[in-house]
């Protein structure tokens, strides 16, 4: 699913629906924490915006082979880890899998374990 009807992304879908037009539907519990899992993090403007308060995502491999890793920041500006879109936290996977080619230089496999705890 694309982040909005303009937006690149490489992996082209003949799905219309978009990150922005399906979260314009979902309504959300204001005293009730939100999750989104979604493959890639594109859309996380839609995301934050929405009032989501953790996106789990994965898809960009962090490069997974250099001298890619160098440009993967750029193509992907929530490329590993965690990250803050206003009041959404971005976790980005580096993934246990690989793409094209089965080997990774500059990165890692992982698999990663998150435990959500109740804010104060």
């Amino acid at each position: 699913m694309n982040a909005d009807e303009d937006t690149f992304d490489m992996h082209p879908s003949d799905n219309k629906r978009t990150i922005k037009s399906v979260l314009a539907g979902v309504s959300l519990k204001s005293d009730m924490p939100s999750a989104l899992i979604h493959h890639s993090p594109m859309g996380t403007r839609y995301v934050a915006a929405r009032g989501v308060d953790l996106m789990i995502t994965g898809h960009t491999h962090a490069g997974q082979v250099f001298p890619a890793t160098l440009f993967a920041g750029l193509l992907f500006p929530f490329n590993r880890g965690l990250y803050r879109e206003g009041a959404t936290a971005v976790f980005v996977s580096q993934g246990a899998g690989t793409f094209i080619t089965r080997v990774r230089l500059g990165t890692s496999n992982e698999i990663n374990l998150l435990r959500l705890k109740p804010g104060k």
